[in-house]
């Protein structure tokens, strides 16, 4: 992800890795539209495939996926606690 951040014209250290290069400069991908996203995916999928409703899911659904395929894929779990700037209490 930062190697495609860093390739886009105008980028520093300092960017966020919200950053997209779109219709010519970079825009950044807000929380909103990520949820909406993750909504229209479930309502076009459906509650009866999914086993969840479209206002069942939201942002954090992305993070905690992540973790869980993280840690599937045998990455120590302090690493995951650090990544995810988990407090470590849950796990």
């Amino acid at each position: 992800v930062i190697k495609q951040i860093r390739s886009y014209s105008g980028t520093t250290n300092k960017t966020q890795v919200s950053a997209v290069w779109r219709h010519g400069w970079i825009d950044h991908i807000t929380s909103k539209m990520m949820t909406n996203a993750l909504e229209a995916g479930v309502a076009a999928v459906g509650y009866e495939k999914l086993g969840i409703k479209k206002g069942e899911i939201g942002t954090h659904s992305i993070r905690s996926g992540a973790a869980m395929a993280t840690y599937l894929g045998e990455c120590p779990v302090y690493t995951i606690i650090m990544i995810g700037r988990w407090s470590g209490g849950t796990e």
